[in-house]
């Protein structure tokens, strides 16, 4: 029957596909697939709550206690699903100047990845952006450690300068989110060039007709 969870044959049992379920990866990772491709500053608050409503799913490792091959990469890939939506929901909620919660977030992506830079990265921001300075340098600390504990490298360049402007008190705005603001003036000054190069033209033939008119009222 259509409503039996299982199909049991002799030599083997399967889930019956026509039976009324719900599976959480399933939910999961079709929040994922529907807006991995969105930057985390560029959700619309529905977007992030569906993305929320996917990561409170996620309640632990895939099997953990089972290691054949196919379960340990099916393991690997969901978690760094769940980091990669936590990353987009931390960028929503700086653009969104929810810093609590976005803190939140990357401290749980760090209990998974403590050497995850990028998430170090946007802690510092996050920290720094609350009025917490002090919590952001504390927290290039904990990334430097981490990597040397992890790969025996320092940060990068790009942490470095970013640990850099908050220790200066020169944080700026997010650079992908200025960015789409250069782009807005870059923009503008092309149509305004392009306006200013049609005027000129426009007065060129203006002058060009009326030039003749002229000498002949010069003639009378």
């Amino acid at each position: 029957m259509s409503s039996d969870l299982l199909i049991a044959h002799s030599g083997w049992i399967r889930i019956n596909p026509k039976a009324a379920l719900s599976l959480d990866v399933a939910a999961f990772e079709e929040a994922h697939d529907i807006h991995r491709d969105i930057p985390g500053r560029e959700l619309t608050d529905r977007q992030a709550q569906t993305l929320e409503a996917a990561v409170a799913l996620y309640r632990g490792d895939l099997i953990e206690a089972w290691y054949q091959d196919w379960c340990v990469y099916e393991r690997d890939r969901l978690q760094l699903v769940n980091l990669a939506m936590m990353e987009q929901l931390m960028s929503h909620c700086e653009a969104r100047q929810r810093y609590s919660l976005g803190v939140a977030y990357g401290q749980r992506i760090l209990r998974y990845d403590p050497a995850r830079e990028c998430t170090h990265r946007n802690l510092m921001r996050l920290y720094c952006q609350a009025g917490d300075r002090t919590t952001a340098l504390h927290q290039y600390q904990r990334c430097a450690s981490a990597m040397a504990k992890q790969f025996n490298v320092p940060p990068s360049r790009e942490t470095i300068a970013l640990y850099d402007q908050v220790r200066g008190d020169r944080l700026g705005p997010d650079p992908d989110i200025a960015g789409g603001g250069s782009e807005l003036l870059l923009g503008l000054q092309a149509s305004l060039d392009h306006i200013q190069a049609s005027l000129t033209a426009l007065q060129r033939q203006v002058q060009q007709h009326l030039g003749p008119a002229s000498r002949m009222q010069e003639a009378g």
